[in-house]
């Protein structure tokens, strides 16, 4: 193994393979290299002297260690992919605020650090957060700001004058709402630029639909099915595999439309086009090719006799299947014309060898299907 293999690896099992994981494993990975740098930050402040005690500073150290744990394993292992918040982005916020006021109340000379650093954490969620998560999330620390001065005023902490404090937390507060105000509207933008991005995909599709699909069975249509011919026969020019194409025409389906009138008909070329799909291969693509007629591509197909066979197969089914609720008792039959791509041949002449082949088969008597006289010796 390759020192990049083994590196590939190792960014794997860090980040996970799934691409939505990867961003978020990345975000918490963030936080906990933010949590590890005040870790070593507080662990400094002790020797200075920043904090009002040694134990206060531990049990910040601590408070850190348990947030840095926390997050990262939970949104790699997974648990949280079908979470609101997967990323565990508004929690992590909350989270870290609450440690910043800690950190305010018992470290008294880091406090102008302090509040630049909530204001920090209150962008942490800018790219990720919905609109109604950035309110949460600014709610929620401003609320625990206050609830900080609440406490350390009540618990008379040193050097932390209520006067003065309350009027860093007012214009503290103040700041981290213009933070809010400002990541909730680009959220909201973000949010609107999401939704179009999905309509536009929805309608791409739904044009595409249009133009690939035929607008009465729902099968592709000539134009996309010679687009999709002409990529099989590429295919083979390259592998050498041949394949089969094979023009199906339903039987007497103008005496249907006399009979039963034009609404029974149209059900029925819809019904055919649906249990055709049913009954032949998942490989094999079905276009509605004009009228009554329907064009067949059967990748691998060869020799030709086991594409006869899917067709009988097919023939026979249709005579167990109601084809009009209109009309209970009428059933389709079909006449079918097969052809082998040959290298070297134009899309032009396999279809009118099949079309040939077609013909045949209903001056024989319909409900048949012929091999193309070109392709009887690779039949068997």
């Amino acid at each position: 193994m390759t020192p990049y293999s083994r590196s590939c690896k190792l960014v794997n099992w860090v980040l996970g393979t799934d691409p939505r994981m990867r961003g978020r494993t990345r975000l918490c990975l963030l936080a906990s290299v933010l949590y590890l740098v005040w870790i070593c930050l507080i662990s400094t402040g002790i020797e200075a002297g920043l904090f009002i005690s040694a134990h206060a500073a531990q049990w910040a150290i601590a408070l850190n260690v348990v947030a840095m744990l926390i997050g990262y394993p939970i949104v790699r292992s997974g648990k949280s992919m079908h979470w609101q918040d997967p990323a565990m982005v508004l929690p992590q916020m909350v989270g870290a605020q609450a440690l910043a006021c800690f950190a305010y109340a018992t470290a008294p000379d880091a406090r102008g650090a302090l509040m630049q650093w909530m204001c920090f954490i209150q962008v942490f969620g800018l790219f990720s957060l919905s609109p109604r998560e950035v309110k949460l999330s600014g709610t929620s620390s401003i609320l625990v700001l206050v609830l900080m001065l609440f406490i350390a005023s009540s618990l008379g902490l040193p050097d932390f004058n209520p006067g003065e404090q309350t009027l860093r937390v007012v214009m503290q507060g103040f700041v981290m709402g213009i933070l809010c105000w400002v990541s909730y509207h680009y959220s909201l933008m973000r949010s609107r630029v999401r939704a179009q991005q999905q309509e536009l995909t929805l309608t791409v599709k739904a044009v595409q639909d249009i133009i690939e699909h035929d607008a009465l069975t729902g099968l592709f249509n000539r134009r996309h099915m010679q687009l999709l011919l002409q990529a099989e026969m590429d295919r083979c020019q390259r592998s050498g595999h041949r394949f089969c194409i094979a023009l199906v025409d339903l039987d007497h389906f103008k005496f249907i439309n006399e009979t039963y009138g034009p609404h029974v008909g149209d059900e029925v070329l819809k019904n055919f086009g649906r249990h055709t799909r049913m009954i032949l291969r998942e490989t094999d693509v079905i276009a509605r090719w004009g009228g009554e007629e329907f064009l067949l591509i059967m990748p691998d197909t060869n020799p030709s006799e086991r594409a006869k066979i899917g067709l009988e197969r097919l023939r026979r089914s249709l005579l167990l299947q109601t084809m009009s609720s209109k009309a209970p008792d009428l059933r389709a039959t079909f006449s079918a014309g097969i052809a082998v791509y040959h290298q070297g041949e134009t899309m032009d002449q396999v279809l009118d060898r099949a079309d040939r082949a077609l013909y045949q088969a209903k001056e024989q008597g319909r409900s048949r299907t012929i091999l193309s006289a070109d392709d009887i010796s690779l039949g068997s």
